[in-house]
């Protein structure tokens, strides 16, 4: 009897085996001819036909683009490639590596927009361009997208937009783009949306960068927020001209009904009350982030009156659900309580603030307080804490272990001052290896309480160090781990690739 061989296995079969060979992330499937899918094509006609014919396997491409290494030619090869897939739904991401500061050689090297983008232009769902010149994203215009749904835009600088002087329009004929992150210098001088849509109203997720407006967003507010009235995601970023208490207070003139998670990203060594709090209502918000290199009220950058009025409006998210502090330095307990009652009824905590061990026993300690008239979070289901990769728990010169007594009994206590189903069910724990190889005595007594209690546990995610040659994207990845632990953000996560660094 004839032994049975590979060539004996079936198409369907062939094209699912193939799809584990991508890689993990698949925000790094690109067309290298040494990994998948392409390496897959160089075994035979069957193979090669197979990983074609597998739309599964195309559905995210990266192209890697810089302004020596690639030629015309070989962009070349890379469209007619592409254009053999028959892929219903594309994921493209284009990274365009400047190696010279030289506008005019980015300009002339491979225009990867009008090769790859406007062939594909029917079947792109989602489109991440990234320091691709001006020049090149017009030369496609007026591009019909009729399928796109997501668009993350980072151009190279103010200096581009300015000397382009006036909006990109290749855009405008896509009807479905819901999802749109654009960093930085979104705005022009007048005012305006340095991007033309079919209609503001369109978007569900707003996405704006560090940098996103020179002067602030104070234009943002005024003439493009209020159209955005199916709005449910927005990230901002606050500069000076942002923050201060209005001389004169008025009622809110809009309300975005839609809006569930609000992200506000305060620009370096800023802090203080957004004045656009006065402006709209957000009645159902679910989630708030909020980060700074100074969120401590104790400190100058938060006067008593901006601190004050800050939590006022906190205090309003009657169906606020999700708290994310992320601050530089480090903060007070006192401050954080402050945070805890205008965020009562949060049932998720996000804490990414430097303190010492010392500080987190005495955090662990005050929610273990569960008396009604000093009770903090009745309501916490989850406790994530995100130690910084560049912070150690405690200097290592010292002896002094992490106490886990009252992490035990704040466990504990949460445990049994609720019915099963309303207490703490989880504590995330994310840090550097050596970072939580201190924290170990907290896993170690988890595993005791969840013992004691049904479903509860402690979740580890260990932060990669960086790796010699790690790309700029790859950076931003592991520094920006929220956005994959943000709801409104599931299943987009290219977005992270118009975040900072740091």
């Amino acid at each position: 009897m004839k032994a049975s061989g590979i060539n004996d296995v079936p198409e369907e079969l062939l094209s699912e085996i193939f799809s584990e060979c991508l890689p993990v992330d698949c925000l790094k499937i690109g067309l290298s001819p040494t990994e998948a899918p392409i390496v897959l094509t160089h075994v035979c006609q069957k193979w090669k036909r197979t990983v074609f014919e597998s739309p599964g396997l195309w559905k995210w491409i990266q192209v890697q683009l810089s302004d020596k290494k690639f030629k015309h030619a070989i962009l070349g090869s890379m469209c007619q490639l592409i254009e053999r897939v028959k892929a219903r739904e594309l994921n493209l991401q284009i990274f365009h590596h400047r190696v010279s500061s030289n506008a005019q050689q980015a300009i002339a090297s491979p225009n990867a927009m009008a090769m790859l983008a406007l062939p594909l232009a029917s079947s792109l769902t989602r489109l991440t361009l990234i320091r691709v010149p001006i020049e090149h994203i017009e030369a496609v215009s007026p591009a019909f997208f009729p399928r796109l749904e997501r668009l993350c835009l980072e151009m190279d600088g103010n200096h581009e937009w300015q000397k382009w002087g006036k909006p990109l329009v290749s855009f405008q004929h896509s009807p479905s783009l819901h999802y749109l992150a654009i960093s930085p210098w979104s705005l022009d001088r007048n005012m305006n949306l340095n991007i033309i849509l079919p209609h503001l109203s369109q978007l569900t997720h707003l996405f704006l960068g560090l940098g996103f407006c020179e002067n602030g967003a104070t234009a943002f507010f005024t003439h493009i927020l209020p159209q955005c009235t199916q709005l449910r995601f927005l990230h901002i970023p606050l500069r000076e001209d942002d923050l201060g208490i209005p001389e004169v207070s008025s009622p809110p003139s809009h309300r975005l009904e839609k809006m569930e998670a609000l992200v506000l990203y305060y620009y370096h060594g800023l802090a203080g009350y957004p004045p656009f709090f006065d402006r709209f209502t957000f009645p159902n918000l679910t989630s708030l982030r909020v980060k700074a290199e100074e969120l401590d009220f104790s400190t100058g950058e938060w006067t008593p009156q901006s601190a004050q009025r800050f939590l006022a409006k906190v205090s309003t998210f009657q169906k606020l659900d999700q708290l994310s502090i992320r601050s530089d330095m480090g903060m007070t307990l006192f401050s954080l309580i402050r945070w805890f009652k205008a965020a009562k009824n949060i049932t998720t905590l996000e804490l990414s603030v430097p303190m010492d061990y010392e500080g987190y026993e005495e955090l662990f300690g005050e929610l273990s307080v569960l008396y009604p008239e000093n009770s903090h979070l009745v309501k916490l289901r989850s406790l994530i804490l995100e130690f910084q990769p560049d912070f150690r728990l405690h200097d290592p010169g010292l002896n002094d272990p992490l106490n886990a007594t009252l992490f035990t009994e704040f466990v504990q206590h949460r445990l049994n001052s609720s019915p099963p189903e309303n207490g703490l069910k989880k504590v995330v724990l994310i840090a550097k290896q050596e970072t939580m190889d201190e924290l170990d005595v907290l896993v170690q007594a988890s595993e005791v309480c969840g013992r004691l209690g049904t479903g509860f546990l402690v979740e580890r995610i260990i932060i990669k160090d960086e790796e010699e040659g790690e790309d700029t994207y790859s950076k931003k990845e592991r520094r920006n781990l929220w956005v994959e632990r943000e709801p409104t953000l599931q299943n987009w996560k290219e977005v992270t690739a118009t975040l900072p660094v740091h």
